[in-house]
């Protein structure tokens, strides 16, 4: 073979091993993935913080988004009709349960009640001289029967007049606000209108969420619940679950009630907030920063500091969300992770501890870390 055949043979061996490599080079940064690489000899030690893993506890915690609506919302209508004599309450007015919101057509009706009071009371004593007037001869029973009749038909005729009389009369029927009026005063009100629209106003509220089919396990009737409200921060109100629905709606998600204490009444239909439920809690768990843990060509893995060096270990993660991971397999309590410089380290990496950060490993000096995992379901 000539120098120039041998020269050329060479430049193209050399050019696919250059494309290769690049190839590869290529993938890995595609891929997102740390290179699993030896370090170069001589290489100079990074600069690296670590912290001790200790075990803590550990709360999962489930976070919905929900709206609150009113424990009570009704609407209050005349039954039967006629003249608003009457209207006593505003919109915005807080109202007892009780009291008195307007009089539809109350001054007839108590007229009608009146008489049917005194025609029921004079039955009553005609029916009594009659009884006598029998027992003596002078009537016959038929007569006797007749009036008796006469007595009933009346007595119930003033039952039916009282209950008039108390339908004309428009009470709250819980503590509320009058959301609103539909009827002014002197205006003639049909059978079955609309008068008024009350909310509840008292110490509690309820929460309408869609529960995602993974968590609706863990939102068990009575089960105890924490909710927060951007219209409101820096509070926690007290829930618990008072329904789910046994079945999925059209989305795979069951509906759900939370009920809320809300005993300033600060809480208003229409907030939407959010509601969280504790999914799962662990006496001791491997917690760390979840921006320690790597993606490599072979799962994930963290970088544990041993004789100031850097060592890759393998992990396996049983939970995460937010800025932390448990750690069920690859570290070991005690053992230094490299949380600060880690991404310029490759096994085997010298390294220059700048700082430790230790927890406490006693159980009671421990501040109990907590994941979230929230789902937006205000739209479902």
């Amino acid at each position: 073979m000539s120098g120039i055949t041998r020269h050329r043979v060479l430049t193209l061996g050399t050019g696919l091993l250059i494309a290769v490599v690049g190839l590869e080079a290529t993938g890995c940064a595609e891929s997102g993935a740390v290179p699993e690489m030896q370090p170069p000899a001589g290489s100079v030690a990074t600069n690296v913080e670590v912290m001790v893993v200790r075990p803590k506890p550990f709360t999962e915690r489930s976070m919905l988004s929900g709206v609150i609506a009113a424990d009570r919302d009704l609407t209050l209508s005349s039954e039967a009709g006629g003249l608003v004599e009457k209207s006593r309450v505003e919109v915005g007015d807080w109202v007892a349960k009780g009291s008195i919101l307007a009089n539809i057509n109350s001054e007839v009706i108590e007229n009608q009640l009146r008489q049917a009071i005194a025609d029921s009371g004079f039955k009553s004593r005609e029916a009594l001289r009659t009884d006598r007037m029998f027992g003596s001869g002078s009537v016959t029973e038929r007569e006797k029967d007749a009036v008796r009749l006469a007595e009933v038909v009346a007595t119930v005729a003033a039952k039916q007049a009282r209950i008039r009389f108390r339908r004309s009369i428009i009470r709250a029927p819980f503590k509320a606000v009058i959301a609103k009026r539909f009827v002014e005063e002197g205006q003639i009100a049909a059978p079955g209108q609309p008068l008024f629209r009350i909310i509840s106003g008292g110490g509690k509220v309820r929460t309408q969420i869609y529960i995602p089919e993974r968590d609706v396990f863990y939102f068990q009737v009575g089960k105890p619940v924490a909710l927060t409200f951007g219209a409101i921060p820096g509070r926690t109100f007290d829930g618990r679950v008072l329904f789910v629905s046994p079945a999925a709606g059209g989305s795979r998600s069951f509906e759900g009630q939370i009920v809320v204490k809300n005993p300033d009444g600060i809480l208003r239909p229409g907030f939407i907030g959010n509601v969280e439920v504790v999914r799962r809690e662990l006496t001791a768990a491997l917690v760390v920063p979840a921006g320690s843990i790597l993606d490599t060509a072979h799962g994930k893995a963290v970088f544990v500091a041993e004789d100031s060096v850097a060592q890759m270990r393998p992990v396996s993660i049983s939970m995460s969300s937010g800025d932390l991971a448990v750690i069920d397999g690859g570290i070991n309590e005690g053992e230094s992770l490299v949380t600060v410089g880690h991404r310029k380290l490759v096994d085997g990496s010298p390294i220059r501890i700048l700082a430790t950060h230790d927890e406490s490993a006693t159980a009671d000096e421990l501040e109990p870390a907590s994941v979230t995992t929230a789902v937006d379901t205000t739209s479902t």
